[in-house]
Parts: C-alpha cells; sequence; structure tokens
C-alpha cells in the first residue's frame, strides 16, 4: 500500500509511524515550546504502537495547492517557480537556498512518478488528509489523477476532536499535530473512494482549476476558491497595541484560529499591510519573522 500525505513535516511523522518503538527516543517533527511538560505527560506522548509496512510506503504531495495558481499542471514551471518563493529566507546564504530548493524539487517530483506509477500499476492508494486547505486541495487534485485509473484508493480524514481513553479532548487541524505512535488510532476511519467518488471529486477540483483563485479554503466542510483577502480580518484582529515581533503576531493567530493555514501565508499577508501603511516596521531584521512592527 502506498501512503500519500500532504506536507514534509507529516511526511517524516508517517514514516517515523512505520518504525515507531515506544522504547527508543527518535526524531520527530513535532516540538515543544516553553519549559519540559511533566514526566505524565511525556509518556502519554510516547505511547502507541507502529503502523503496518515500512518508511519506503510513504510519500509526500507536497504541492501546496491551496495558494497560488493552479491552472496548469503541479509538476509545471509555474508551481515550481512558486513554492521557490517560499523558501526564501530559510538560510543565510542564497546558495543554500538554492540547494535546498532544488533537492526539494527533485525529492517532489520524484514523490510524484512513484504516485503515478503505483496507480497505472494498480496498487492501493492510501490518503491522509484533512480539513487544513493544503491537504484537502492535495486530497481533491489526487482523486482528479486516479479518476481514470483501476487502482483502489481509499482515505483517512482527520476529526476535529479525538477523546482519549482518559475522556481528555484532543482537537487537531492538520495531521502534523499527530504524534508518530498515534496514526494507528485513525486506521478505523478509514473509507474506501469509490471510482465514482473520484470522478465528483475530479469535477469539483476542475471548476477550481478553472476559476483559479489566488485562494482555497475550507468553508463550512466545501473547498472553494476565496480572494487573497480572505484572512485578513484574522490577522486584524490580532494586532495588539504597542510594538510586536511578527513571529509572535503568527503564533498567536495560530495558536487561536487553528485552521490549517501556514504561517508563511500569513506573513505574506501581513508584507501586505506594511507596504498598505496599516503597519510599520520598528526593527528591521534580514528575517522576516524577528521584524518588530507596531499598528499605525
Amino acid at each position: 500500500m502506498l501512503e500519500v500525505v500532504f506536507s514534509d513535516s507529516v511526511k517524516g511523522s508517517l514514516k517515523a509511524a512505520k518504525n515507531f518503538n515506544r522504547n527508543e527516543n527518535s526524531a520527530v517533527s513535532i516540538g515543544i515550546i516553553g519549559s519540559a511538560p511533566p514526566t505524565a505527560v511525556i509518556e502519554k506522548m510516547c505511547r502507541g504502537q507502529a503502523l503496518p509496512g515500512t518508511s519506503q510506503d510513504v510519500i509526500g504531495f507536497t504541492f501546496n495547492l491551496d495558494i497560488s495558481d493552479i491552472s496548469g499542471e503541479v509538476d509545471s514551471e509555474t508551481r515550481r517557480n512558486f513554492i521557490f518563493t517560499m523558501f526564501v529566507g530559510f538560510f543565510p546564504s542564497e546558495e543554500d537556498n538554492l540547494k535546498m530548493r532544488e533537492q526539494w524539487w527533485e525529492t517532489s517530483l520524484k514523490d510524484l512518478h512513484r504516485l503515478k506509477n503505483s496507480a497505472e500499476n494498480g496498487e492501493t492508494i492510501r490518503l491522509w488528509w484533512s480539513d487544513a486547505p493544503a491537504e484537502a486541495c492535495g486530497f481533491y487534485c489526487i482523486n482528479a489523477f486516479l479518476q481514470n485509473c483501476h487502482c483502489k484508493a481509499s482515505g483517512i480524514k482527520l476529526p476535529h476532536y479525538v477523546t482519549d481513553s482518559d475522556n481528555s479532548v484532543r482537537r487537531y487541524s492538520n495531521w502534523g499535530e499527530v504524534a508518530p505512535g498515534e496514526f494507528y488510532r485513525f486506521l478505523t476511519l478509514e473509507t474506501e473512494i469509490t471510482p465514482a467518488e473520484r470522478r465528483a471529486i475530479a469535477m469539483e477540483w476542475q471548476e477550481l482549476k478553472r476559476q483559479n483563485a489566488p485562494l482555497r479554503a475550507v468553508v463550512n466542510g466545501k473547498l472553494m476558491s476565496v480572494p487573497e483577502d480572505f484572512y485578513d480580518h484574522l490577522i486584524r484582529a490580532h494586532i495588539p497595541q504597542g510594538e510586536f515581533k511578527l513571529a509572535k503576531l503568527i503564533g498567536t493567530i495560530m495558536n487561536d484560529n487553528r485552521i490549517g493555514v501556514s504561517d508563511w501565508w500569513y506573513a505574506q499577508r501581513i508584507k501586505k499591510m506594511i507596504k498598505a501603511k496599516e503597519l510599520e516596521i520598528i526593527s528591521n531584521n534580514e528575517f522576516d519573522y524577528e521584524k518588530i512592527l507596531r499598528k499605525i
């Protein structure tokens, strides 16, 4: 079975889930900000079991299709150039940035090629998706790929709330929030995606491509085209009085509005607000997230 996820961090987590061993400490894509949690909390985080299969079963479909032009193919030059803009500023040197971008694109195309081969060869494909815009868009796009294939396909959609054995409730917005040892718990939610369902989803995706809006969002459970300022009211509602760090503003927005929107998009919209003279830079920095801002 080929396992498909829609972000690099989830790809790492699901690979770790395939090799999960609660008695071993392994690197994962989830971090904790703040003081160390109590031992009981750490032990709870380390509970779990491995997913069947190997890490080689996992690929990423990480083209961030909720943002920008989707009129072409996912491996088009247009999509490549857009993705590359998202890497700007990750490293101090342009040489390192360029190297990382090219490596990422090569891996993405390799995973895409494997997805297409698996579909053509009749391999079973399982999609891990949610209402996070990038994951929903990836899910729709892949179903468009698969509409004329004879392979079996299934999906596991992440629920917004999960009740633990101790009756506590966890809230999720995307698969990146799930620890490697916890993925197995969602296997019971797997459902087949029938050929008829694939065709229906493909028709919706083709309509979204035709509309080719600058942004796509899940609104009341429906994936739809929206204007680029769709989330701006969330930003404005969280701008504090006085000076503030850009990174802290974005963190507050994402914590209070767990809808799966990327920090990169919020950062781009904040830059627009600076250009529009809604905000001003008090202390500049080569790393955007370190800039100190103030409302005008």
